[in-house]
């Protein structure tokens, strides 16, 4: 049992079938057990299998085992002579991989699928003489239905079909088909045609009568001259049939290009040429021509057109220059980011470019161009130029050398890029880190100066400890603000609510009102700081040590002397009776000298029985 015109070399070498060496073996060790436990379906699918002169195989269970009878065997050849019983992506991993085999089986197992083709497969059989031949094979998966398994199905069966008759039939056939093709296309024509003008026939090759959907048949015996002008485009069918009659008229050549609308709907474009010959005494006038299928070459065109169009809508949308020159360094082409720069189409060509360029940099920019132009090499190039608005922009500018297929030179294709935006971020950058550096400074010297203050007193060194890590820790909260802001200032409703939110209580004990205030880095730190110790000696001795006691935060800009002024009031109600210190410590120096020398503010600290009162006025400049 074999394929028709192959061997199965164990045969040959008397080595026992495969159906004999299904009855001998053991499948014990293997994934489907003992033969005494399969299944029905499975004995059932086996035997069948074995039994055929068709090439037919099973593939069962999770590890989709392996079993094949002696018509298949040529199919796996030399490379897998021991597949019989093992699992199938173990013995032919290449087929398991390739077209998806593996995961079909597994669709097919879990009842995705239930029947799947794949055609046309090719494999290397041995023939009789020993030599290789490519086969050809369609596979038909299917499902081999098993009750005592969970899901129902136990495996997998494939039958094969040998294709490779027809495909080298099929192959031979378009080869032939090719050939003649080419024939027909090396000589540059698709049909040609004689038209007996006094009788109104024209005969045709079947080529060309099919181009103008006329049946062959009709074109052999001859067909009127409308049959064939029908086909033509509406758009075009006028042209051409005036062009006919005046070359019917006057004689000579013809040649036209227009449309062909097919049968199927299809448009192709021809070249049609011939020559109307004069009536020889008693002969008919005769016509006769030649047509040629240029629709490639039509499309080409076409193609090329919108190509052209595409790169000039894509270059025009481009937020850069786009430039090209010619070999002697002009300028043939701008795309319309030009118009930016005040400049006409004509005006943007040739070295319309120094138009745009501040007068002080056109030299060093052409003398940067003249030197990479010289040496094919790449340029580069930073420059200063006025915009239409008068504005001075910077562009940043590259260019390559072009060459055509054979090395020659044809000229530099660049691009310009405006980088104002990021050379002033570059610029605003080195300001913000010397602006950093100075407010490392000064946070260093204010941390310096809270130590010396703070730790001046040595009385209580845990009291000591917390007002040193409270104020750190204030410090630290302004600077967060300040940091989120990109150190650029910040909002004094948030600078006053991160200050009092270590001593709101549930409920809130604080009334915050004001209007948008903007400041500066420097008054944000003071004014943080300030809040600090107010908040502190509140809660130690004012009103936030009684339950009841409240603290009102209120602001506003107003105007004096024609210059804006921040009002600031901190009350106290709620709390015990106030008595004014017998001495100013750090923390009130802190509130009365930090605000006057960071805001030049002033600063007023009261100590009313029923709340202190501090009210801070400071010029917004």
């Amino acid at each position: 049992m074999h394929l028709p015109g192959y061997r199965d070399d164990r045969i040959a070498k008397g080595e026992e079938p495969v159906r004999d060496l299904f009855e001998r073996t053991v499948f014990d060790d293997t994934p489907l057990g003992p033969r005494a436990r399969w299944s029905p379906a499975l004995e059932s699918a086996v035997s069948m299998i074995m039994s055929s002169g068709f090439p037919m195989s099973v593939r069962w269970g999770e590890e989709l085992v392996f079993l094949y009878n002696d018509a298949y065997r040529p199919i796996l050849g030399r490379k897998h002579p021991d597949a019989f019983g093992k699992p199938f992506h173990v013995v032919w991993p290449e087929v398991w991989v390739r077209g998806n085999v593996g995961a079909m089986h597994r669709d097919i197992l879990s009842g995705q699928q239930t029947h799947i083709y794949l055609e046309d497969q090719p494999f290397e059989l041995e023939r009789w003489d020993g030599g290789l031949e490519q086969a050809y094979f369609t596979f038909s998966y299917s499902p081999i239905l098993d009750r005592t398994v969970p899901g129902g199905i136990g495996g997998v069966f494939c039958a094969a079909v040998e294709n490779t008759r027809r495909i080298k039939a099929e192959a031979a056939r378009r080869s032939s088909e090719e050939r003649m093709q080419l024939a027909m296309e090396a000589s540059g024509a698709i049909g040609v045609w004689d038209w007996n003008v006094t009788a109104d026939e024209v005969v045709a090759s079947p080529r060309f009568a099919a181009m103008f959907n006329v049946p062959p048949d009709d074109a052999t015996t001859g067909a009127p001259i409308d049959v064939f002008v029908s086909a033509i485009h509406p758009d075009d069918r006028m042209r051409v049939a005036q062009e006919i009659s005046r070359v019917v008229q006057t004689g000579g050549e013809y040649s036209a290009e227009y449309r062909v609308t097919q049968e199927d709907g299809t448009v192709r474009w021809v070249l049609a040429r011939g020559r109307c010959m004069p009536p020889a005494s008693g002969a008919p006038q005769r016509f006769p021509g030649v047509v040629v299928d240029i629709t490639e070459r039509q499309r080409a065109l076409d193609a090329l057109r919108e190509s052209e169009a595409r790169f000039r809508t894509a270059a025009d949308s481009v937020p850069a220059l786009m430039w090209m020159s010619d070999a002697d360094g002009q300028v043939v082409f701008a795309n319309r980011w030009y118009e930016s720069f005040g400049l006409k189409p004509e005006e943007a060509l040739g070295d319309g470019w120094r138009r745009m360029l501040l007068p002080e940099d056109v030299d060093g920019f052409y003398s940067a161009f003249v030197t990479a132009f010289a040496q094919r090499g790449p340029f580069q190039a930073d420059v200063r130029v006025r915009d239409a608005a008068g504005r001075i922009r910077w562009l940043h500018c590259e260019g390559r050398a072009r060459f055509d297929d054979n090395g020659a030179f044809l000229g530099y294709t660049g691009c310009n890029v405006d980088f104002t935006e990021s050379k002033e971020a570059a610029e605003h950058l080195q300001l913000l880190i010397a602006e950093l550096n100075h407010r490392v400074k000064n946070s260093l010297a204010t941390v310096q100066s809270i130590a010396l203050q703070t730790l001046r007193d040595t009385s209580d060194p845990v009291a000591v400890r917390e007002r040193f890590l409270s104020r750190l820790h204030a410090l630290g909260r302004a600077h967060d603000v300040i940091t989120a802001e990109r150190w650029d200032g910040a909002w004094l409703e948030r600078l006053v609510e991160r200050a009092v939110e270590p001593f709101q209580a549930s409920g809130g004990r604080f009334d915050i009102a004001g209007e948008p205030v903007r400041l500066p880095p420097p008054a944000a730190l003071a004014i943080s700081m300030a809040l600090q110790e107010l908040c502190t000696n509140a809660a130690k001795y004012g009103a936030l040590s009684q339950p009841e006691g409240r603290v009102s935060i209120e602001w506003a800009i107003n105007r004096r002397n024609g210059e804006r002024v921040l009002d600031l009031q901190w009350t106290e109600r709620g709390g015990p009776p106030v008595q004014a210190p017998t001495r100013r410590g750090f923390g009130t120096r802190l509130i009365e000298r930090g605000l006057a020398f960071e805001l030049d503010a002033d600063v007023t600290l009261d100590f009313h029985p029923e709340g202190v009162v501090c009210s801070i006025q400071a010029p917004m400049r």
